[in-house]
This record gives structure tokens, sequence and C-alpha cells, in this order.
């Protein structure tokens, strides 16, 4: 994908989040008004230091691919550990990806802290039915768990490069799709806190984590 484009994509404004702006032909994050809890980005096809956040640890078939992303081929995940500068606590946070399916599509998690019957979680997953894929957002802490789902149909395998996050506000969980709202679910869900780690890709690398992500994967950003 060309760099201006995907600048182009990321910049876009969306609910709770701030530009990006263009330096020097890279990417820096402006942080005006808003704080990184963690913000990935994978220039030259290479695994990099983050701009914020926890360094990564790539294990398995996950690898950087030219201009600038990664590209996950079999069982893989990047961890960013267990810090809990990565919990939003009552916070509202915002997290997402760019994400292109080049390897056909399945039920796949996209990123997570927190696994389901955690005390507390956050999650982006792509979903996969009988009538197209979607994304689901699951928001879990103190109060309960709300989950938001996107339509259907708002990617596709061989399509072109999506941007997919999740808002969680204090009265519920919002869908973004290339910056636009497109599903919601209301509900609170309190203090959100995990000593689960931060994982991109999948939930781990052994043979009961399934749900590994197969495709190109860019700019994976948590934030407040």
């Amino acid at each position: 994908m060309p760099s201006l484009r995907k600048l182009s994509l990321i910049a876009a404004v969306a609910l709770g989040c701030a530009p990006l702006l263009v330096v020097g032909g890279s990417t820096a994050a402006s942080t005006t008004g808003v704080h990184y809890m963690s913000y990935l980005r994978f220039p030259d096809g290479a695994a990099q230091t983050p701009l914020y956040g926890p360094t990564p640890v790539f294990r398995g078939s996950v690898r950087g691919v030219s201009p600038d992303s990664v590209d996950f081929s079999g069982r893989s995940v990047i961890d960013l550990g267990r810090s809990t500068s990565l919990d939003p606590g009552t916070a509202d946070f915002t997290f997402g990806a760019v994400v292109r399916l080049t390897r056909g599509s399945g039920d796949w998690n996209i990123m997570q802290k927190g696994y389901w019957s955690d005390r507390g979680q956050w999650k982006l997953s792509l979903d996969r039915t009988s009538t197209g894929l979607r994304f689901s957002c699951r928001v879990k802490g103190s109060s309960g768990s709300v989950m938001a789902y996107s339509p259907r149909g708002v990617v596709t395998p061989g399509g072109p490069w999506v941007r997919a996050e999740c808002h969680r506000d204090r009265s519920g969980v919002s869908v973004l799709v290339n910056s636009r709202v497109v599903g919601r679910a209301s509900g609170r869900t309190g203090d959100v806190r995990s000593s689960s780690p931060y994982l991109i890709g999948s939930k781990g690398m052994s043979a009961r984590h399934p749900d590994q992500f197969l495709g190109l994967m860019d700019y994976v950003w948590v934030k407040r």
C-alpha cells in the first residue's frame, strides 16, 4: 500500500483521536490532548522500537515486509508484556490497528489485553459469519462487559487496507471503521485492569490458542 495513502488513512480524525503528523517523510504522533499507552509502527518492513509503550517481542511466523507492515503467515504473536501502563482504568480509551486480509479470513484476534474470563479485558477481533466479515470490540471491567459489532461486509479478503478500532467511554463501546463510527453498544464497564499480557495477532503460540490472525498489519495503538 502506498505510504501517502496509508498516511492519509491514519490522519483522518476519529472519535476521541488526535491527528498524526508527517515529519520528514515519516509519521509522528501528535501528543496534544492524547496519552498513548502504546503505539507501534513497522517502518522499512522491520520490527522497530515502538513510538510509545513497551518494546514488542515477535514470536513465531510474523515478519516485517516492505514497505512498512508486518505479515502474520502462521502461528505467531507480538507480545508487549504485562505492563500496568496498558490498563486504562476508568478512563475513556481507544485501541485499534490497520489491517489487510491477504490470507483469507477467519475468526481471528487482532489485539487484546486480558482473556475472556479475566476480571478485565479489552479486545478487537475479526468475526466470520454466514453473511460476511465483521469487527467486534469487547471491553470488560469491574462493572461488567460490553460487546459492539461493525456491520458485516466492512472488510473482505484481498481487499484494501482497513482501519479498525474500538472506543470505550462511560456509557458504552463503539466500533469505528476507517475513522467512522459504524457500531455501538451501551453499558458500563467500569475499571478495566488485567494482569495478562498485551498480545497482537493471537492469544499466544500454543496449540490451545486458536484465532490466529493471518494477514498484514500496520499502525497498532492504544490511547486515552
